[in-house]
């Protein structure tokens, strides 16, 4: 079997390619990963997130806990051999959803996305990513980001999402 995870100080680097890397960690995570692999049930996951323990055991998802806006976490995620990317709106502010909440959910997405294509243009190369937002009338603040698609947060829907990253 080879080897996924490579320590290298204390911080952990995934080694494989044509992942899937989810940003942030929710249900639709769990519902979104279950789907895809009901298509291909040999693509790797790896979760970024600033969640303190790694409760994740399933053998194909590995875990980086870090800010998916930091250029090292993204390289320890091994961005640019990566399939895709999934940003999930932060589940823990959607408890507010009125236009506060929204504003600052879409906030950290835009800041992630934009971090995202800092990284594809210092590389000098392209990653599909999917972004999950709350307010379409935020979509317009993406103008020069390069995101592939947006799903509303509330039409969510695992078979678009899956059909857009696995056709690539």
């Amino acid at each position: 079997m080879i080897r996924k995870l490579d320590t290298v100080g204390e911080k952990m680097n995934y080694t494989g390619k044509n992942h899937i890397i989810l940003i942030g960690w929710n249900d639709k995570s769990k519902i979104l990963i279950r789907e895809i692999l009901k298509f291909n049930e040999t693509i790797d996951f790896l979760v970024i997130n600033n969640l303190e323990k790694n409760h994740l055991t399933e053998e194909n998802l590995f875990y980086i806990y870090g800010d998916p806006t930091d250029e090292k976490t993204l390289s320890q995620a091994n961005l640019p051999e990566a399939k895709g990317v999934i940003i999930f709106a932060n589940q823990l502010t959607q408890i507010n959803s009125d236009s506060k909440g929204t504003l600052l959910i879409d906030g950290k997405t835009l800041l992630i996305a934009t971090a995202l294509t800092f990284v594809q243009e210092k590389l000098n190369t392209s990653i599909y990513v999917i972004a999950e937002i709350m307010n379409q009338d935020h979509i317009r603040l993406f103008n020069n980001i390069k995101v592939n698609k947006f799903i509303l947060t509330e039409e969510i829907n695992s078979y678009e999402v899956i059909n857009s990253l696995l056709d690539q």
